[in-house]
């Protein structure tokens, strides 16, 4: 449901008009499962499932709009859309469709809130062929999942300002090559999130500008829900004391991956590189790391490249 405050008061000798508000950013709360650009979903309204009716920015979210989507409610998103801020409830569902959502950080608060707000319980999908583009700079939480599907287009999160992702929760790639976290030339994206998990590629998928990718916890090439296990980071500078890690300590197969594949003369990395099964391919000039644990696997190095672990 949606509210909305603005007034403007003219008086010119005596004679008061009450106008027009100016349009602000509106609040939007899921009162039912729905369509995003179904006014129904948000309360404002009867049912237009094929948003033929509903008017953005009145009857449902967009650029700048908060949006809350409820307790168990589940939203597909149909449509190009936008916000700016998503705080999703416990059990709560968002699915792009095939389709871009873009979050600008205009939601309200300042530029430094974030524009993400995934409670434990809640999913937000990412699916074949959509996007979700952060344009705001600031740290969003996700205490539930996001999952980058890729099934036969990209899904992609593109990180398109300097923000970091924190929380108790995980974003979990399932699929190696379609799955993708696309940081903009020039930006530095920061993963202080439980975990980063699965099958996917992180990727500064254009432009010269040094592309920063800070780990601060942990990236795993090990989910049970991937077709395989293979994790690629390329074209990035990586920064960060967070941990790589190949496989799982319950986990016997020798196909997990990681791939670090940089543009950039020297990839150093401070945290560790755990394998405990499966392979870390290496195609950089250098890659340093403050630890090495090798369990169960193999290390391959591309012909003329270094690798080097203290």
């Amino acid at each position: 449901m949606k509210s909305r405050f603005g007034i403007a008061i003219l008086a010119v000798i005596g004679l008061f008009v009450i106008g027009g508000a100016t349009a602000v950013a509106a609040e939007f709360t899921s009162v039912q499962s729905g369509n995003w650009c179904d006014r129904a979903t948000w309360g404002n309204g009867a049912s237009d499932s094929s948003c033929v009716a509903s008017v953005a920015g009145t009857d449902y979210p967009n650029t700048a709009d908060t949006a809350l989507i409820s307790f168990y409610d589940s939203v597909t998103i149909t449509a190009t859309a936008g916000a700016g801020y998503l705080a999703m409830r416990p059990g709560a569902r968002l699915t792009t469709g095939a389709f871009t959502l873009t979050l600008d950080g205009d939601g309200g608060g300042t530029p430094t809130d974030g524009v993400l707000d995934i409670r434990p319980g809640a999913i937000l999908t990412v699916a074949n062929g959509g996007k979700v583009d952060i344009t705001a700079v600031g740290e969003s939480v996700i205490d539930g999942l996001v999952k980058l599907a890729g099934g036969g287009n990209n899904s992609i999160l593109e990180i398109s300002a300097n923000h970091a992702i924190g929380g108790s929760g995980r974003l979990q790639g399932l699929q190696a090559t379609q799955a993708l976290i696309n940081i903009d030339s020039g930006k530095r994206f920061t993963n202080r999130l439980d975990r980063i998990e699965g099958a996917l590629t992180i990727d500064r998928p254009s432009g010269a500008d040094p592309t920063y990718f800070r780990n601060d916890r942990v990236v795993q090439a090990d989910n049970p829900e991937a077709d395989n296990y293979v994790i690629t980071v390329k074209n990035l500078t990586v920064e960060g004391s967070g941990e790589f890690r190949i496989g799982a300590v319950t986990d016997t197969d020798s196909t997990d991956e990681i791939n670090f594949h940089s543009s950039v003369s020297m990839l150093q990395y401070n945290g560790p590189i755990v394998v405990l099964h499966g392979k870390l391919n290496v195609d950089c000039d250098v890659v340093t790391a403050e630890r090495l644990y090798f369990r169960d696997g193999s290390i391959e190095v591309a012909a003329n490249k270094t690798f080097i672990a203290n």
